[in-house]
């Protein structure tokens, strides 16, 4: 009866460990997307600071 419960627990567990890796993988994806985003908006500023300048 032990062994009947166990098996689907660790298929939850497989499933849930799998989906969070994958979540994990969105965030870093997402994370490293919008840095290059503030810098290509950092580095827009700056060149149009600098040609508003001189």
């Amino acid at each position: 009866m032990v062994y009947g419960t166990s098996l689907p627990t660790a298929k939850q567990n497989t499933q849930q460990v799998h989906f969070k890796n994958n979540l994990s993988r969105r965030a870093v994806a997402l994370s490293i997307f919008t840095k290059l985003l503030v810098l290509l908006d950092q580095k827009i500023t700056v060149t149009s600071f600098y040609q508003d300048k001189y």
